[in-house]
């Protein structure tokens, strides 16, 4: 048998420049370069995930068993462990729904809710078993502060996803986990390209530094493993084909898990197990041949008239109009999603980027 073992990810998301000159130079030169090299020449902005593992050990049944019972069994009704297990399940709920209609920002928003509530289920494993009305002040606080999480997640304001997924993300920042397992906190990309022939993958976490029988990490999907190229004490690289992720949908992010799979040795009482296995879910999104389409008027100062200009949204793009704050309306449509209207300032959707100033107007698309 083996020791049920789980684990989380500390959700991020960051830039992806590495990937804009693969973008220019085409799918031929990106070919060559990941030929000549074991890495796909994009890299991209760091994301979320979510990781659940297993272990084993007839030496170690007494621990397996407390485990289960205590941090990743059911919980009993009314318990701190019961309302993490529930919570996670409106959680999973609303990232389901969101997939399908190509709502991206929450998506993305419920994935830092995820992994938050994991790594809570992780770092106060010794009081799941505490009845909601004996919670102490830490736990309190965790509660409240998810519950607005949540509550955040299911308005229909873009903006207001977001700010619930970067609050998710500062709350699993805050928390400390003090075991030795392995942990996966961050990966990217989040959001990968169909014109690219590889997609080079970083995970980043806490690992063994070295890999003995049990072979090195690997990334399952669709039924296919593939090796690390790569692998050190705090991030593993991956290589995976983008055909491997079966999502060629050009006109909609297609959402796909895939499983990262960690082999490591576990000291318990001066005793060392080898073949552990530490499991982690990794949600990762295809996207489509371009971004979409936008459309900005301008207000003409002077003249009852409006100057309208329409522009394709290539991945990597940059756009910069000279309009004064105010005077314009800008809209636009993803491909395969609804259409937006911003007015100012909106930094909400991982995938495009609208900045304005008091004299201009800047429009960046994915990978920024």
């Amino acid at each position: 048998m083996r020791i049920l073992l789980f684990a989380c990810c500390l959700p991020m998301l960051g830039g992806c420049a590495g990937a804009i000159p693969a973008l220019h130079a085409g799918a031929s030169a990106v070919a060559a370069q990941a030929a000549a090299a074991p890495v796909a020449a994009a890299a991209g902005a760091a994301g979320v995930g979510l990781g659940v593992g297993v272990l084993v050990s007839d030496d170690l049944k007494r621990l397996s068993q407390e485990a289960r019972d205590t941090q990743f069994g059911t919980q009993l009704a009314g318990t701190f462990g019961a309302y993490l297990q529930d919570s996670q399940t409106d959680v999973k709920k609303l990232m389901q729904t969101a997939m399908p209609a190509q709502r991206e920002v929450l998506v993305v928003a419920a994935l830092q809710a995820q992994s938050a509530i994991a790594k809570a289920q992780a770092a106060y494993r010794d009081r799941l078993n505490l009845k909601i009305d004996g919670l102490g002040g830490e736990e309190k606080k965790f509660k409240a502060d998810m519950e607005s999480v949540i509550a955040d997640l299911r308005s229909a304001s873009d903006p207001i996803q977001k700010n619930a997924g970067d609050r998710a993300q500062a709350i699993a920042a805050s928390l400390r986990l003090t075991t030795d397992v392995p942990q996966l906190r961050s990966y990217g990309p989040v959001f990968l390209f169909p014109f690219l022939p590889n997609q080079s993958i970083t995970l980043r976490g806490s690992f063994p530094a070295s890999y003995g029988r049990s072979g090195a990490p690997e990334l399952s999907i669709g039924g296919k493993s593939y090796t690390a190229f790569d692998y050190q004490a705090d991030s593993l690289r991956f290589s995976i084909p983008t055909a491997a992720f079966e999502a060629a949908e050009p006109q909609a992010i297609v959402w796909k898990r895939a499983e990262l799979i960690v082999p490591w040795d576990r000291p318990v009482l001066n005793i060392t197990t080898t073949g552990e296995l530490a499991k982690f879910g990794v949600e990762m999104a295809v996207l489509p041949q371009s971004f979409g389409r936008m459309t900005v008027e301008r207000r003409i100062d002077g003249l009852p008239a409006i100057a309208s200009e329409s522009v394709d949204l290539a991945w990597g793009s940059k756009h910069f109009f000279k309009y004064a704050a105010g005077t314009w309306k800008l809209r636009y449509s993803r491909i395969g999603g609804s259409v937006k209207e911003v007015e100012s300032s909106d930094l909400s959707n991982p995938l495009i980027r609208v900045n304005s100033d008091a004299s201009s107007l800047t429009v960046s698309i994915y990978p920024f």
